[in-house]
């Protein structure tokens, strides 16, 4: 987290995150939904407040331990804190409606039986005693029998139920198992997996227990903090339906890589696989910054967002050290002898924005532009910019960074505005071998600061975001 993200005041920003967007989950989930959320311990005890308030106390399920990184601390150092080893799941249902679907997990070596008391179930029953071998037995204060009176008999004739001779208790046999039932430890586990280089990978044995524990085949599950996909990419595997979202572009792009991958197993293994879609819903800093601070009535709605669009439209300016011009349709500002031109700020930039540059510039006899987007249309690159060069015109594209929305970076100058970069390529077929030639590139790289360690001094240092 940064404080130009979160203020100053980050721990209430963040807090304040979460219980927005945790209020919008719990909306939802269905009467018999669970929510399931994984903290630390720097933030555990706060969570838990807000989930008592959104789920209510009486909704709370679980408080699970997890296994977490450890590290190892050096031998002859005094430690002012012992190393922390776990990580909390809060787990919370919408209604009493919610029940765990599948508590049994395999052990790692079988468990041998034993005999264990059969009056040790917590409350009160009646009738209270049971009666076996010609004596009636009682059990402790606020327990009561596991076992009816008819099914002890039962269990009594099959040899599984004894009286023990030292504590003059009934006992029952529990039979040899290689599965255990699951209670709020589950360190027997790893928490985190180093398998896609994301910093927060969940293990796939973590998300396979949750989502057992807490679905059944063909049931929903989202997880709108998708990291590196691994919820996504248990529930392919274990027939679930799932959605994932995350605000970065690495998560995005590390997910979409997990689920080819786990398509192309299950493909190959002979099992259930289906198609997935990746969409784009929507620039969320833009919409923040455009429209969250507007209310009232439709006609001063859009009267400030009007300005509010100019104004983000002088922040881009600002950030790309050029000055604003005027009298243009889709020309907005100036750097040097070049002109610019922003995209939509919702949308794609497309064919048609930059065919309307082109008409605009050779209209004013304008010879260089820059076209400012967030994103561009597919296919655009390059032959939109050799048809402009056919007609005396330099196009050069620029992705805007999301440097833009740090304040301190725009002043300081450091927002660095990137070439798009783009690949020509043609395949060669010949038999049953496939050949890539690469024909042209546009490498991802910045004009204004090529050469630009000409300029530094001996023991100085430029940083690159």
């Amino acid at each position: 987290m940064h404080t130009e993200i979160f203020g100053e005041n980050k721990e209430i920003v963040f807090l304040q995150m979460l219980y927005e967007r945790i209020l919008i989950m719990k909306d939802l989930l269905k009467d018999d939904g669970v929510f399931v959320l994984r903290i630390d311990h720097h933030w555990g005890h706060y969570v838990k407040i807000i989930l008592d308030d959104i789920f209510g106390k009486e909704n709370f399920r679980n408080e699970i331990f997890i296994n977490r990184t450890k590290k190892n601390p050096q031998k002859n150092v005094k430690q002012r804190m012992l190393t922390t080893s776990i990580e909390t799941l809060f787990i919370y249902s919408l209604t009493d409606q919610f029940y765990y679907e599948d508590t049994s997990f395999k052990l790692k070596e079988m468990r041998e039986g034993y005999w264990r008391a059969a009056d040790d179930s917590a409350g009160d029953r009646y009738p209270p005693e049971r009666k076996l071998e010609g004596k009636t037995f009682f059990p402790p204060k606020g327990n009561h029998f596991q076992f009816s009176q008819e099914n002890l008999e039962k269990k009594y004739n099959e040899g599984k139920v004894r009286i023990n001779q030292k504590t003059n208790r009934i006992q029952y046999y529990v039979e040899p198992s290689s599965t255990g039932l699951l209670d709020t430890n589950w360190t027997d586990i790893p928490g985190y997996a180093f398998s896609t280089g994301y910093p927060t990978e969940n293990h796939e044995k973590l998300l396979e227990r949750v989502i057992n524990a807490c679905s059944k085949e063909g049931d929903l599950v989202c997880d709108f903090f998708s990291g590196s996909g691994t919820t996504a990419t248990v529930c392919e595997k274990l027939n679930r339906k799932w959605i994932a979202s995350d605000i970065g572009k690495f998560s995005v792009h590390t997910t979409r890589k997990r689920l080819i991958e786990t398509q192309r197993f299950l493909k190959k293994t002979k099992k259930n696989w289906r198609a997935f879609e990746v969409l784009n819903i929507g620039k969320y800093q833009i919409e923040h910054y455009i429209n969250d601070s507007y209310r009232g009535d439709d006609r001063s709605s859009n009267s400030d967002q009007k300005i509010k669009e100019i104004k983000f439209v002088g922040l881009i300016l600002e950030a790309f050290e050029a000055s604003k011009v005027d009298g243009f349709r889709t020309i907005h500002g100036k750097k040097n002898d070049t002109f610019v031109s922003i995209g939509p700020i919702n949308q794609q930039v497309s064919r048609l924005h930059v065919e309307e540059v082109i008409s605009e510039c050779l209209k004013n006899k304008i010879t260089n532009v820059d076209i400012l987007g967030f994103e561009y249309e597919m296919n655009l690159f390059p032959t939109i910019q050799e048809e402009a060069k056919s007609k005396g015109l330099r196009l050069r594209y620029k992705q805007i960074p999301i440097d833009i929305f740090n304040y301190k970076a725009v002043k300081n100058g450091d927002v660095i505005f990137h070439e798009v970069a783009a690949i020509e390529f043609k395949p060669h077929i010949k038999n049953k071998f496939v050949q890539i030639q690469l024909t042209d590139f546009a490498v991802f790289y910045n004009e204004d600061n090529y050469k630009i360690d000409e300029n530094l001094r001996n023991g100085s240092k430029k940083n690159n975001n």
